[in-house]
């Protein structure tokens, strides 16, 4: 199969998996609430919280071993990919004990800690350490769940999740329906994350034929290639984190509580968003980690300039949308609420949607960029780009909280974004790649850029004549603003040869 007939799979089968896991807390979020109360939804949230941070003590090393997996295997060396899973098993194996005593403190220490009523402190501490262990558990699991990203089989990774989370909602429905509460889902929740785990595992010794696992395939060698590639990576996830989750934290310390209702709502969407464009980029780099591997450095260029200018145009569509439809979603979304719109008080929450909007359509230009210089292992130079980041990020976000209120929390995400995402990551990549960064920026940008443009234009001009008074006339005014923006911007942002394909996909020319 063709490089670019795996990445499309790879990239259909992501995004089909987001939408279904989306589509799944839509529906089972309402019911879970319903069944489990208040209270006890409120205890759920806190536990999936709490064990979700375990994932940082990962400290990158999952990442690593999909780099070298991957990296082995292009060369044909099956003895190194034995000897990078193994050695990841065997340091991940004393993290998951520690993390299984954690566990065990903890469920002792919850009841108090989120103060729950007498009656739920048993199911509380159930949950916990359901929850816990089993989260301790799968970080050895998880390793070979690698294979899949090894041999660039996402469609399989993605329809193992899809499955798993499709059992868990319907086993979680089967609990709550008779009665088994907190302690019910958390078992269902553990139980179907285990078993896929260990589904992971038949499967990982399929696509990487002659793994061999244990003890005396561990190296040092390896030992010192996962811990760097994946220090970098932990620094990446941690800056990340910094950027994504403490404006809320500024904004409570520097405003005050009820203005974080307004910036949560205004970005509440972003993440999804970020996650959206996250899951069509992903799937690039274990295929940049291939070519880079095999000397392909030709191959990184074109999928430097392809996957950008296209994943542009992608976030372009939507992050338009978000920016000039974003104050007629809230309207219609949050009609009981139009205070959080009035920025009487506060900024608008379409304000802060519209500015974050634009920084995460910034970063969405560089998004391959980045799965690049994974696949290429300069950690080092994305690790300390992503520090700054977030340093930039957490210090503007204070200096313009008094001045500016929301409105300088979200520029305190937009201005160092642009300045890393638009001037430090594409001239150094353009560097290493040997690129023009002039030639790269114009044919990378032209077509998001004309999206954007006439959507807004669009918006503007039809802002008077297509209220919005709910969904219909919502839809009706998305679809008038959108179309002739994707059409134009599909002509100016793609080449002859690259319509010519389209058209044959489509069955409009032989």
């Amino acid at each position: 199969m063709g490089a670019l007939k795996i990445i499309s799979r790879n990239i259909a089968s992501n995004t089909i998996g987001y939408l279904v896991g989306v589509f799944v807390a839509l529906l089972l979020t309402p019911f879970v609430l319903d069944r489990l109360g208040e209270s006890g939804f409120g205890i759920w949230s806190l536990v999936v919280a709490m064990t979700g941070y375990y994932g940082i003590l990962d400290l990158g090393i999952r990442s690593a071993v999909g780099q070298y997996a991957t990296r082995y295997w292009e060369l044909g060396d099956v003895p190194g990919v034995s000897r990078t899973i193994s050695t990841a098993v065997a340091l991940t194996l004393p993290i998951a004990a520690v993390l299984l005593l954690a566990s065990v403190g903890l469920a002792f220490w919850a009841p108090a800690l989120f103060e729950v009523a007498p009656d739920e402190a048993g199911a509380t501490t159930t949950a916990v350490l359901v929850m816990g262990s089993a989260v301790a558990l799968s970080f050895p699991i998880a390793v070979f769940g690698t294979a899949a990203y090894a041999r660039q089989r996402f469609d399989i990774a993605n329809a193992l999740a899809i499955g798993e989370r499709l059992v868990n909602a319907g086993l979680s429905v089967w609990v709550l329906l008779e009665d088994q509460g907190l302690a019910g889902v958390a078992w269902v929740a553990a139980g179907t994350q285990l078993a896929a785990g260990l589904v992971r595992v038949v499967i990982a010794f399929r696509l990487l034929p002659g793994l061999r696992i244990g003890r005396r395939w561990c190296s040092r060698a390896s030992v010192r290639e996962l811990c760097s590639f994946g220090f970098h990576n932990f620094l990446i996830n941690v800056a990340d984190r910094v950027v994504l989750y403490t404006d809320a934290l500024v904004i409570g310390v520097m405003i005050d509580t009820k203005a974080v209702s307004y910036y949560t709502v205004g970005g509440n969407f972003i993440g999804y968003y970020i996650m959206l464009i996250n899951s069509v980029a992903w799937p690039l780099t274990p295929y940049a980690t291939s070519r880079d591997a095999a000397g392909d450095h030709e191959a990184l260029r074109r999928l430097y300039l392809f996957g950008s200018k296209n994943i542009f145009l992608f976030a372009a569509v939507i992050g338009g949308g978000l920016i000039f439809l974003g104050h007629d979603f809230l309207a219609v979304w949050l009609h009981e609420h139009p205070e959080l719109l009035s920025g009487a008080v506060y900024t608008s929450a379409a304000t802060v949607m519209a500015v974050l909007a634009a920084a995460t359509l910034v970063r969405g230009l560089m998004t391959c960029g980045k799965q690049i210089l994974f696949g290429i292992r300069e950690v080092r130079f994305l690790s300390g780009l992503s520090v700054l980041e977030a340093v930039a990020n957490l210090g503007l976000s204070i200096a313009l909280a008094y001045p500016l209120g929301l409105l300088g929390v979200a520029l305190g995400t937009l201005i160092p974004t642009i300045c890393t995402q638009l001037v430090l990551q594409p001239r150094y990549l353009a560097r290493r790649l040997g690129l023009s960064l002039g030639d790269f920026l114009v044919r990378a940008t032209r077509g998001g850029l004309v999206v954007v443009a006439v959507m807004g234009a669009v918006a503007y001009a039809v802002r008077d004549w297509l209220p919005v008074t709910g969904w219909p006339t919502f839809f009706l005014k998305g679809l008038v603003v959108a179309a002739p923006a994707v059409l134009v911007g599909g002509l100016f942002g793609t080449t002859a040869d690259e319509k010519q394909l389209l058209l044959r996909k489509l069955g409009l020319r032989g």
